[in-house]
């Protein structure tokens, strides 16, 4: 029987939310992109009328600040908020490494002033890797107020002190130890250095002074030099933590005593003081950017607190102190993270021995990027829970130089390479030259993604041995082992344990978990759905950390490591005469059973975990826990020490200066935290376990592994045992992975973490007082454990915790996953057309393993790898992308790839080395010469916003940018149709994006090709026939606007008016001041300058049995904007008609109203011209004129003004019959004609002097047509072949003014190639021979609504380059002037922008007038809205296809 073990790999942590987090490199398909936006819970910030009472009434001035981090899949956010906002949290940046393989990334931070924080990143899978936990950091200063990032080129620890900050030297001090030495580094905050050195032994906690630092070197407090000269400063009894130095020379820290005890001490020219003593779980030190220190938490205050300086807080120890420590924030828990372990709250908290299904959850639904951050008050005591904003694009996301190998703080970018085209493997997605036995990326090789319920059964009848062929659904899936009977444990029995007993179930989950999240396929891969087999990704590669990105990315197949599913079983699955130094390699069917069947590889997994404890069971090396009874949890403690670090033997005692586990992992290494509870540990630390799954460097590995076989995992995912998904929602929604073991007691179950002291004593030259403190590597061989027996749990019989078996029955294989939310694959052809030939993602006959059954194809679908030239060398691997793809069993029939987005930076572009190309193509023209192009998007797997399809047609390269996101639903997307002639159809893909990180899927699915007439042109896709240009044209005037009913608000405002009634007010008149308002038309409009409203106005009046009578008035109110300081009301009021019981009607003038600033200045009655009271029959109008004035001596101001008039009315009755009646109406107070069309803007900003505006106007800039038809025409055509219709008025599509374009930038991303419009410009096209070519790029430069404006900045429709853009260009045809698509290219229509290469005359000036008046005269300030008038007009031919030609006329 072949011998199978594992060497440990990259752990996978809690998984988040509804969706799998990556076990690889890989980012797992997510369903987030276009959910609902999530609600906000809790405010953003306190409340304006709180804030006194929450804060204390001096928080406005208090310049205080407080700053957190929280930890996803999307990086380490660093969040901010200021005590002058009252606490509204922002995001500062979101920092990560995207090309970096993280399921979540995690990190520590500190504050180096009020303004610069240092920070520590990496992903969580770090901390299973001792190098990488030590020393393999990315490292980084963020600037606070900007957002800016200085990333640095070295790494540093992820141990829970690391970085180290001091405020009042302005730096931080960054470690990184290594096996006898630690290297430290001090940073300004520029991110430049200021020391490094590197000091002997292990030093923790170190935190820097003006000459050098202070840290802990074992039980010694010590000072170093910068020049790493090292003095002890005072002894402690262990590893003094939490240290603080204050300009004074005085130091405060903490000493553990014991245990669970510690003492507070402040240390000052040579003389120790204890202060304070408590438990180490209850308190801690903090000290703020003024230097000020605090004690956090509970403890004792001994006599000589009072004179130490230290302030004690009652807040919990844990939390993060602001600048100037009024606010403790608690440890912030991202939504995916409480989500996930929302999840497995609970379960196992039935403490009895019968074991039943997990409890029922609360589905996880749509993860919301917004955090929720609860704070504590230190001034009033009063708690908080605020939300912080989901964050825009920020600048963590740009290469760290220690990836790039640069030696500065900055990024630098990767060259390209070139495609290898006569190398077959530049085309197949498997590495056949890899080590590894068993392929990724073989559509003949799937393995199925087991659903928990799968896992926990196997391992429940695996470790009684029963998992055995009879029990197991054969055939189907399995056939691709070559195996013809799966029989787990016929092949491997359940192994036998020195000693006797078996494996506890929840030892051998908690392996599974820490190890691959339970699961067996690739992270992408839903359970139930197939995919290629869990290789993790650096292993399979051999992928090597700490070097460059492009190193990373290098293949190294003889340091491939080969761990495969769900127990990363690694003996034996290298290919023969590949395998590793005293390694057999399995047979290939064993070994594809290993990689693809979860069954067999528990089964081989269980005898890792029994090696592990029998190597620590062995004559003369036994090391036990507690009774040593296998069937307790705890007792496996060394043994999973073992399986992730390996076992120093005792047979090479003599050769190694001693023998047994190593001291990386022990639980007394200062590198974990004195004060941790036990990992996810919900009963000890109710409010904050879950911070736990964010933060795991704060535990040796074993101690993980102990919290899951504890508290479970989240997997995400709910399934019952037939295999039935659950959805969030419903009943029997529950995503624990499976069921953890059960204790006695709440408390023996948090008593799974041994005390720190257990593994560090007399028995192993340890004391805890003084942990190493080594000169050199050989020293902490004197520290490795291998005592007989470490006890914790004297009674371990009943304080141990027990196994809990979910299938105690044995039964049948549960049923694989279904009825899956998302991922279920599409069979037939949905929503395509009839007669669609279809290619597939894969060849013909292709088996999906799903009810779709085999695939077919009506063409063919190839990739394209590029090579990297420099990995010629033995052992090197070519083609580095591959590392990057992953199948998934979704899609169209079952099947489809998907890889990662990717810019030249990240290794992408043309032949870039992570560059993957996918090509759909049919086997030969289509008859009918045209097709329409269909593209199918999964439903997962597809997040990027930019993918760019080319399409090769007979008329030029067309480029179709599709939001994968958006149409992430299984359905088809319609690319457009296009002539192909007689070239076959095709499509291309490349996971390159001009902005992509290594973050976003991009998916390969189907292609669909429709042939079929669609009245496409053989020539142009584009072609305006423009008519000859008018040099005498005379300009327009652009200050006559006509009148508008549309209220258009400015960018991101709301602006509404209501529509006309249909009644009419014709009575009424304006004078001739507006007299398009005079058709009696009851609705507002306006101009820039007037704006006028008709109203129909009901006065009541009761009679003297009761009964209401009406009379309605005719009211015109004109607002006429005609002076600098001064804007003028006219009204015009006329009645329809006055009953005969009624002898006189009067209305007055109450007041007139305006917001401040504003001043009416109020008419008498003599004012009015037509007295305002009427008899019955007269119906004539009264007219009254009121002036407004306004402040403007005051520059630079800006005021809205919404004027308003109260008119009275009184009634009298002509007999007894009526009571006299006072009413009254007040125009803004109206619930049916209220209107934002005559609200007002003035200001003293476009001129000094003043003026207004109506600013909900949005005016109209009019092209001279005639004069430079060929700008007009570009933007007609851009206005009429683009979704966006930029600036069209009747598609109420507005232009948004930016002012200046950004100084040119917008322009620039348009127009980025120099001498674009030279190069492709047709001379005769010009106006003259003087006249050069122009690059017009519409819309403006000027306008939010340029495709240069990025979207961070409220841009509409940003892209990367004009290559994204329509490109057209003026060329000159048999007299006529045409604009035609450019040549080589093809609009699909769906662009957002276009660029035109056109007489610079005619560029420059159509748009002279707006410049020089139109923006100044209409008063547009930012974002103000606007329309453009081509002034032209196209009569197009028609057809169903895409293209556009047509005779253009001046209008």
């Amino acid at each position: 029987m072949a011998v199978i073990s594992a060497t440990a790999v990259a752990a996978m942590t809690l998984t988040m939310a509804s969706t799998a987090q990556a076990a690889d490199s890989s980012t797992p398909p997510k369903k987030t992109g276009h959910a609902t936006p999530a609600k906000r819970k809790h405010p953003l910030a306190i409340p304006a009328g709180d804030r006194d009472s929450v804060l204390g009434k001096d928080w406005k001035n208090s310049g205080d600040r407080a700053v957190t981090t929280a930890a996803d899949s999307d990086g380490l956010h660093l969040l901010v908020a200021d005590a002058k906002t009252g606490y509204h949290w922002k995001t500062a940046t979101v920092l990560s490494e995207p090309q970096l393989p993280a399921d979540t990334w995690i990190g520590n931070s500190c504050l180096m002033d009020d303004h610069h924080a240092a920070v520590v990143y990496a992903p969580r899978t770090f901390t299973n890797k001792p190098d990488l936990m030590m020393g393999g950091a990315l490292t980084a200063v963020v600037d606070l107020d900007s957002g800016d990032v200085t990333k640095m080129p070295f790494t540093a620890s992820l141990a829970y002190f690391d970085p180290t900050c001091n405020a009042q030297t302005h730096s931080a001090a960054f470690t990184a130890l290594r096996a006898d030495k630690t290297r430290l580094i001090t940073v300004d905050t520029h991110g430049d250095s200021v020391a490094d050195v590197t000091a002997r032994g292990e030093i923790t906690s170190a935190v820097p002074v003006e000459d050098g630092l202070i840290g802990a070197a074992g039980n010694r407090l010590v000072h170093i030099s910068r020049k790493g000269k090292q003095a002890t400063l005072t002894a402690t009894k262990h590893a003094p933590y939490d240290i603080t130095a204050g300009n004074d020379g005085t130091v405060d820290y903490i000493d553990r005593t014991g245990d669970t005890q510690a003492r507070v001490q402040t240390y000052t020219h040579g003389t120790k003081t204890t202060v304070a003593h408590g438990r180490t779980t209850a308190m801690g030190l903090a000290q703020d950017t003024t230097g000020k220190v605090y004690l956090l938490g509970r403890a004792t205050h001994d006599a000589a607190f009072g004179q130490s300086g230290i302030t004690g807080k009652n807040v919990p120890h844990e939390a993060q102190l602001s600048t100037r420590g009024r606010l403790a924030v608690d440890p912030v828990v991202s939504d995916a993270v409480e989500r996930g372990v929302a999840n497995i709250k609970g379960v196992g908290k039935d403490l009895s021995h019968t074991a039943k299904e997990p409890a029922t959850g609360q589905g996880a639904g749509s993860v919301s990027h917004l955090l929720n951050i609860t704070a504590t008050s230190t001034v009033t005591g009063q708690r908080t829970t605020l939300t912080a904003d989901e964050p825009a694009a920020t600048a963590g996301g740009t290469t760290s130089p220690a990836l790039t190998g640069d030696s500065r703080p900055q990024m630098s970018t990767m060259s390209l390479m070139t495609t290898a085209t006569d190398d077959p493997r530049a085309h197949d997605p498997v590495d056949t030259d890899a080590w590894c036995s068993v392929p990724r990326n073989d559509v003949d090789t799937q393995a199925l993604q087991p659903t928990p319920n799968q896992v926990e059964w196997a391992v429940d009848m695996a470790v009684r041995g029963d998992l055995t062929s009879g029990y197991i659904r054969q055939g189907g899936w399995r056939t691709q082992t070559g195996l013809a009977t799966i029989n787990p444990q016929g092949t491997w029995p359940a192994p036998t344990l020195n000693g006797g007993g078996r494996i506890p179930a929840q030892v051998e989950l908690g392996i599974l978990a820490q190890e691959s999240n339970l699961w067996q396929a690739e992270s992408g891969a839903i359970p139930g759905q197939m995919g290629s087999p869990l290789a993790s990704v650096d292993g399979y590669y051999g992928h090597q950390t700490g070097g460059s990105l492009a190193d990373y990315w290098t293949i190294h197949w003889d340091l491939s490591d080969c761990g495969y599913g769900v127990g990363q079983v690694t003996d034996g699955m290298r290919k023969a005469g590949f395998e590793k130094d005293n390694e057999t390699s399995l047979d290939p069917e064993l070994q594809r059973a290993v990689a693809l069947d979860y069954t067999m590889n528990i089964a081989a997994s269980l005898h890792i975990l029994a090696d592990k404890w029998n190597e620590v069971h062995e004559a003369d090396q036994t090391i036990t826990v507690n009774n040593d009874d296998p069937a307790k949890p705890e007792n496996w403690f060394t043994a999973v020490w073992n399986y992730n670090l390996g076992f120093n033997p005792k047979s090479k005692e003599a050769e190694n200066g001693n023998w047994g586990l190593g001291w990386f992992n022990n639980p007394a290494n200062p590198v974990y935290p004195a004060d941790r509870d036990p990992f996810m540990d919900m009963d000890a630390d109710p409010a904050n376990w879950p911070w736990d799954a964010a933060h795991p460097q704060y535990w040796p590995y074993e101690e993980k592994v102990m919290g899951w076989a504890a508290w479970s995992i989240d997997t995400g995912h709910s399934y019952a045992t037939s295999g039935r998904q659950d959805w969030p929602g419903e009943s029997g929604y529950s995503s624990a992975g499976f069921y953890p073991a059960w204790w006695n007691t709440t408390a023996e179950r948090t008593a799974i973490k041994p005390p720190l002291d257990t593994f560090c004593n007399a028995a192993n030259n340890c004391d805890a007082a003084n942990p190493p403190d080594c000169p050199d590597a050989g020293c902490y061989t004197q520290y490795w454990w291998n005592a007989a027996n470490a006890t914790w749990k004297d009674n371990c019989s009943s304080t141990c915790g027990n196994e809990k078996i979910k299938y105690a029955t044995l039964i049948s294989e549960p049923g694989r996953g279904y009825r899956l939310q998302y991922g279920t694959p599409q069979c037939g052809t949905g929503n395509l057309p009839s007669g669609a030939k279809i290619v597939a993602s894969v060849p013909a006959g292709t088996p999906t393993w799903s009810d779709c059954g085999t695939t077919t194809t009506d063409g063919s679908f190839q990739f394209t790898f590029y090579p990297d030239p420099n990995a010629t060398g033995p052992g090197l691997g070519q083609y580095d992308a591959k590392a990057d793809l992953h199948q998934i069993g979704g899609g169209y029939q079952g099947h489809f790839w998907y890889a990662h987005t990717r810019d030249q930076a990240h290794l992408g572009g043309d032949g870039g080395r992570m560059t993957i190309q996918g090509d759909w193509k049919l086997p030969g023209a289509v008859p009918e010469e045209q097709a329409a192009v269909y593209v199918h998007i999964p439903d997962t797997g597809a997040q990027t916003t930019k993918a760019f399809y080319e399409i090769p047609t007979a008329l030029g390269t067309a480029k179709v940018v599709v939001n994968q996101d958006a149409n992430e639903s299984n359905t088809w997307v319609y690319l457009g149709a296009f002539r192909f002639n007689d070239k076959a159809p095709e499509v291309r893909l490349s996971n390159t994006t001009y902005t992509g990180s290594g973050d976003d899927d991009i998916a390969w699915d189907a292609m669909a090709f429709v042939p079929g007439d669609y009245g496409i042109p053989n020539d142009y896709a584009v072609d305006l026939a423009l008519p000859a240009y008018d040099s005498n044209s005379p300009n327009p005037n652009q200050a006559i606007q006509s009148p508008d009913d549309k209220a258009t608000a400015a960018l991101g405002k709301d602006a509404s008016n209501p529509g006309p009634d249909g009644s009419l007010a014709t009575s009424v008149s304006s004078q001739g001041l507006a007299t398009w308002c005079d058709d009696g038309k009851i609705i507002a409009r306006s101009t820039r300058t007037i704006a006028c409203e008709n109203r129909a106005v009901p006065y009541y009046y009761i009679t003297s049995e009761g009964a209401s009578g009406t009379i309605m008035f005719q009211i015109q109110r004109v607002l006429e904007l005609d002076g600098t300081n001064s804007f003028t009301e006219h009204l015009s009021i006329a009645p329809d008609s006055v009953p005969l019981d009624i002898a006189d009607v009067m209305l007055a003038i109450n007041k007139h109203l305006c917001d401040t600033g504003c001043t009416p200045d109020e008419p008498g009655n003599s004012a009015w011209n037509g007295a305002p009271n009427w008899t019955p029959g007269d119906t004539h109008a009264a007219n009254l004129t009121t002036t407004y004035t306004w402040d403007n001596s005051v520059a630079d101001k800006e005021f809205l003004f919404h004027p308003d008039v109260q008119i009275d009315g009184d009634i009298y009755p002509s007999d007894n019959s009526i009571a006299p009646t006072h009413t009254g109406y007040q125009w803004s107070k109206s619930t049916v004609r209220k209107t934002d069309l005559d609200e007002i803007r003035c200001d003293t900003e476009i001129t000094a002097t003043g003026g207004c505006v109506f600013h909900n106007y949005a005016p109209t800039y009019t092209f001279n047509a005639a004069k430079y038809p060929q700008a007009a025409a570009h933007a007609w055509l851009i206005q009429h072949g683009s979704p966006k219709s930029p600036g069209l008025h009747s598609a109420n599509t507005p232009l948004y003014y930016l002012p200046g374009g950004r100084n040119g930038a917008n322009r620039a991303v348009i127009c980025d190639v120099d001498g674009w419009a030279r190069t492709n410009y047709d001379p005769a096209a010009m106006n003259s021979s003087t006249d050069a070519p122009n690059c017009d790029e519409f819309t403006f430069n000027a306008s939010y609504n340029s495709g240069g404006q990025p979207a961070e900045l409220d841009g509409l429709n940003p892209v990367s380059t004009g290559a994204e853009c329509m490109q057209t260009y003026a060329q000159m045809d048999n007299g006529t002037v045409h604009l035609r698509n450019l040549p080589g290219t093809m609009p699909s229509f769906r662009e957002v922008c276009g660029r035109s290469s056109i007489s610079g005359v005619q560029n420059s000036g159509s748009m002279a007038a707006f410049s020089s008046g139109f923006a100044k005269n209409m008063r547009l300030m930012d974002r103000d809205a606007y329309w453009l008038d081509t002034n032209i007009k196209g009569a197009c031919a028609t057809g169903t296809g895409t293209f556009m030609h047509c005779t253009m006329t001046t209008n």
